[in-house]
């Protein structure tokens, strides 16, 4: 990257500022583990229903729309992720005949990619919050095709979980944060564990490995305060 020519100012190229709004929703959207951790607990201290399906998120590394999953699509420690949630829209006739359109959630088995068409490992806090959220069910007495759902059974509404999400920040201190920023966290673990980028591709789904270094180089303030740590040692 060349210094700027303050000295002509005509020469000085100003920033997009729709990319400048990209770069801050980028920010936005990383989430250090304490943070997490604070957001998460005070949910389940509350007895939230979406308490788990954050942990859910944060431990698999699940996009929102992911959580279409039925108890056949674990097998063992390995959950395959073969549906998205999509809104379908529909037509609906009043007494004169008047056409409106509404939408309503539909599990579709077609993925944004082939990449999206993986197996997931089940963490021990993964499986524990699937075990938990079909306790909620049971003392609920909601009967429901997919593991993680509503309280009528129907499928996980990304909105509501961030709305729930952003509740929870605020009463934390936490800056809200979107729920891609629970996958950019677990894109980080899965890197600090002995494997490879093509691996962690695969178990994210995305399409290419620049892609997933993309999301392990986004630093926060815990990546930041590592490394100033670690320039602080003596040679």
């Amino acid at each position: 990257m060349g210094l700027i020519d303050v000295s002509n100012e005509s020469k000085i190229k100003l920033p997009d500022i729709r990319k400048g709004r990209r770069d801050r929703e980028k920010i936005v959207n990383i989430i250090s583990q304490t943070e997490y951790e604070k957001v998460y607990f005070h949910m389940d201290a509350c007895e939230s229903m979406y308490a788990e399906i954050i942990r859910f998120l944060r431990e698999t590394g699940l996009r929102a729309e992911e959580l279409a999953i039925k108890p056949a699509d674990i097998n063992g420690k390995t959950l395959n992720v073969r549906r998205v949630i999509k809104r379908q829209p529909f037509e609906v006739k009043d007494v004169n005949g008047k056409v409106s359109y509404k939408s309503k959630l539909v599990a579709s088995n077609y993925m944004k990619s082939k990449a999206a068409y993986r197996s997931i490992p089940l963490s021990k806090k993964a499986m524990q919050a699937i075990k938990c959220f079909e306790n909620w069910k049971k003392e609920n007495h909601i009967s429901s095709e997919y593991i993680f759902c509503t309280k009528t059974g129907g499928l996980s509404e990304q909105r509501n979980i961030l709305r729930a999400f952003h509740s929870a920040c605020e009463s934390v201190g936490v800056e809200k944060r979107g729920l891609h920023s629970l996958r950019k966290l677990f894109c980080k673990t899965l890197r600090k564990l002995p494997t490879d980028w093509e691996k962690v591709r695969r178990i994210m789904g995305h399409t290419s490995v620049k892609v997933t270094i993309n999301y392990y180089y986004a630093l926060n303030n815990d990546d930041i305060e590592d490394i100033a740590d670690s320039l602080s040692v003596d040679q």
